[in-house]
């Protein structure tokens, strides 16, 4: 009972301190702390605000709000703002308080309903107009129920104009929050920059382009003005710059456009809000705000800027973790294409050839096979039958829908060309609005699919052969905006192709194949296969002495998900090809995030010789030069290149990890260790980093009868036999 009702009181506080942070598009409660503190430097403003959050907890659970939305304070930054605004306005009465009270029990109610009609009818966020609203009413009563108006004791300003702008800055920043002090928005500014670098650059950009615009002037605006039209430029400056955009040069422009355009949407209703007798207050946000959402759904692409359409965080996260994604998934045109054949091929005519791949035909490739000898052929180079790649399957490089196909062309003898029917026996697959494939020089009648037909990706689509231009069988693949032949081509890269090198093999994420590369695509294997995550199993690990409880299931979405005991989530998605580890979130120190930096992606082919590469969290990479690290704080990175081979003891598998990155003494920043068993699952983690080593180690499991004193490890500093590393792992 004592631990439930300490559980529930610690739930509780958490969800008062996001609610505060959410006011600058935060969720840490730390970030909800510091802003607490800058709110009770004023106990007079600081007690009805406090007082609110509380009420809209309250209420919340009492309309049985959704959970999710509730514990994230979702239903109490509008209601802090009501409390806090009654206090900064009025004198603290009975009288007051009750109205903060009821005003915070209508401002949930209206964020619900709001969120009901804004939301999930026209896809907008509900920002602040619950609390205008509420706002709105309680300014219009007031002089009905006689609140006593409280007045507030101006600043000095500082001498220095250097100080004055740092002092206004503050006092701006502080007035979000109805706290106009410079000491206030100090520890605000302090708050937001825990929060994002990025968006304490937009805040302070935005100010800094609006006490320029207020000096061109004929005449300054006046304080109040200035600091309401500052409060409101500052919000909408981080919403479009990181919040709702990703960070870049066209969000910056966007911020810029969206400050100057607040100038004028604030002077223009200053007056007439003046004559009614209601303060602007955070209107002109809400409005811009919400054109600019509209009007960005209209363009022909989302980009410059590109929109934020998956689970916000801080503009630094988002920017994470979207690099991280283009570098992990490069995609050519939306689309994962993989080469049009099985087995090992040479790229023998590549992107600008010296033949027939130029001008608007320049992104073409041929392909053909190559015996041991290098030669094409066996036996006499008169036969087509001789030729190694003649009659072997040609597949599908996506999914589509086949719109044209010619099958009746005569092969060529060897040497001799048609160049009547330049493509010969061909296939043309469309991926999409203004994306086609085209695999041409079929053999003839060799083609297995018909017009219309829609087709998966791998799907045999005819033989090879050498119809057309063609002197010898060979493959000619291309990309092109049009259905019909002969059209310009369009670039592409083919996504996990294994390419041969002088050392064995390697796995490259994206690949332009160029003359003379032996290339094909991964050949999966149900062995590897079966090491991944299974739905309903659980895992408990030792990590660096730590129990800790994984979890298994599937999301909404499909996605096969991890969920640790310490608060932590990784969600995993297969293909055919291989497993894929995605970014973990939440519990600093969690065995996924030892997992994910071991083995953040597995092929799912038995073959000590393959390399791959991939990509860490960033904060693996410290250890960088200073001026490195001072660049990834302003502008997020996209992580660690990492190395990664595997090795096949029977029905264990074992996967290392060494950093692209060394040290200044040439050691690899970090190295990685994890050992798979077929049966069940991941056995023993182990990371050294230049700081020290982290380790994770499966707890006995009458499911197998490994023991864990015997799982190999990195060097020669194994493990406690309680699982505890020798150093404590960095993070």
């Amino acid at each position: 009972m004592v631990l439930d009702r300490w559980t529930q009181a610690k739930q509780g506080s958490l969800e008062v301190l996001r609610a505060y942070a959410q006011v600058f598009f935060a969720h840490s409660p730390w970030v909800g702390l510091l802003l607490v503190l800058a709110t009770a430097t004023r106990p007079a403003t600081f007690a009805p605000g406090l007082l609110a959050v509380i009420v809209s907890s309250r209420v919340a659970r009492i309309l049985d709000l959704d959970d999710r939305l509730r514990d994230s304070g979702y239903f109490g930054y509008n209601t802090f703002l009501v409390g806090a605004g009654i206090g900064h306005l009025y004198s603290a009465t009975w009288l007051s308080m009750s109205i903060v009270v009821l005003a915070s029990a209508i401002a949930v109610a209206l964020t619900g309903a709001t969120r009901a009609w804004l939301t999930r009818r026209l896809f907008l966020p509900v920002l602040s107009l619950p609390f205008l609203v509420v706002f709105w009413l309680v300014v219009s009563a007031a002089p009905t129920l006689e609140l006593p108006v409280t007045w507030h004791a101006a600043e000095l300003p500082p001498s220095s104009p250097a100080v004055a702008f740092l002092a206004d800055y503050a006092r701006c920043l502080g007035s979000i929050l109805f706290m106009p002090s410079v000491a206030a928005g100090a520890i605000v500014s302090f708050a937001l920059f825990v929060h994002s670098r990025i968006a304490s650059l937009l805040a302070l950009g935005a100010f800094t382009l609006l006490w320029g615009v207020s000096a061109a002037l004929p005449s300054p605006l006046p304080a109040p003005v200035f600091s309401g039209l500052a409060a409101n430029a500052m919000l909408l400056s981080i919403a479009m710059g990181g919040v709702w955009f990703l960070p870049s040069r066209w969000s910056l422009l966007w911020a810029c456009a969206g400050t100057l355009a607040c100038t004028l949407v604030t002077a223009g209703l200053a007056r007439p809000f003046a004559a009614a007798g209601l303060p602007l207050l955070f209107l002109p946000f809400n409005l811009l705000a919400w054109t600019f959402l509209l009007a960005a759904r209209e363009r022909a692409r989302d980009d410059k800027p590109q929109s934020v359409d998956f689970l916000p965080g801080s503009p630094e996260q988002n920017l994470e973790y979207v690099l991280n994604q283009r570098t992990r998934f490069p995609l050519s045109h939306g689309f994962r294409f993989q080469l049009p054949f099985r087995g090992r091929w040479t790229c023998t005519q590549g992107v600008d050839g010296e033949h027939t791949h130029q001008g608007p035909w320049r992104h073409g490739f041929d392909f053909q096979v190559l015996g041991d000898d290098g030669a094409l052929f066996d036996g006499s180079p008169t036969e087509l039958s001789n030729y190694h790649g003649y009659k072997l399957p040609v597949l599908a490089t996506a999914a589509g829908v086949v719109v044209k196909v010619e099958s009746d062309i005569v092969e060529n003898p060897v040497g001799e060309m048609d160049l009547d029917h330049n493509w010969g026996n061909v296939v043309i697959l469309q991926h999409g609005a203004g994306l086609y494939s085209v695999v041409a020089h079929l053999a003839r009648r060799s083609i297995r699919v018909k017009e219309g037909q829609q087709v998966v990706q791998g799907e045999v689509l005819g033989l090879c052969g050498n119809s057309g231009r063609s002197p010898t069988p060979h493959i000619h693949f291309h990309l092109q905006a049009a259905p019909y032949l002969g059209a310009a081509t369009l670039p592409i890269a083919f996504g996990d192709v294994v390419r041969a090198d002088v050392g064995g093999e390697e796995l490259e994420l994206s690949h332009v194949p160029a003359k003379g590369d032996v290339c094909r695509n991964l050949e999966p294997s149900p062995d590897v296969e079966r090491l991944c995550p299974r739905p309903g199993d659980k895992w408990l690990f030792q990590c660096n002495g730590v129990q800790e409880v994984v979890s298994i299931d599937v999301n909404l979405l499909g996605q096969v998900r991890l969920q640790s005991s310490r608060a932590a989530s990784l969600v995993s998605t297969q293909t055919p090809q291989m497993l894929l580890l995605h970014d973990v979130t939440g519990g600093a120190g969690s065995v996924l995030t030892l997992l994910r930096a071991a083995v953040p992606r597995l092929p799912f082919e038995d073959n000590a010789a393959i390399l791959w590469k991939d990509h860490v969290r960033p904060e693996w990479a410290i250890g960088t030069p200073w001026f490195a690290r001072l660049r990834a704080l302003l502008v997020p990175q996209p992580g660690l290149t990492m190395r990664y081979a595997s090795r096949r003891d029977g029905n264990s598998l074992a996967i290392e990890g060494v950093s692209c990155r060394v040290d200044r003494q040439g050691v690899p920043v970090l190295r990685t260790h994890i050992v798979f068993d077929a049966e069940v699952g991941p056995l023993s983690i182990h990371l050294r980093h230049r700081h020290g080593d982290a380790y994770a180690l499966r707890v006995r499991s009458t499911t197998r009868s490994h023991d864990e004193t015997d799982l190999p490890h990195i060097g020669n500093r194994p493990a406690a036999a309680d699982g505890r590393a020798s150093s404590p792992e960095h993070r």
